[in-house]
């Protein structure tokens, strides 16, 4: 996922914010595993094989479409 993409979320409240820790001086922010199949379910519930598909520069076939 593009990292983009996981800001926007995060800021309209569809997934939560990483949580921020420092380790060996280094501001690191991660999701715990139960978080991130949180994130992919979101993903796929919500995006997976809809918009624009860029290499053809047309709308992209929807799962089931014929």
């Amino acid at each position: 996922m593009n990292r983009g993409t996981l800001q926007r979320w995060v800021r309209a409240g569809f997934i939560p914010a990483p949580k921020a820790e420092i380790i060996d001086g280094k501001l690191v922010k991660c999701w715990t595993e139960k978080e991130i199949a949180k994130i992919k379910e979101f993903k796929t519930e919500s995006y997976r094989g809809k918009g624009m598909d860029r290499r053809k520069g047309s709308r992209a076939k929807q799962k089931g479409a014929k």
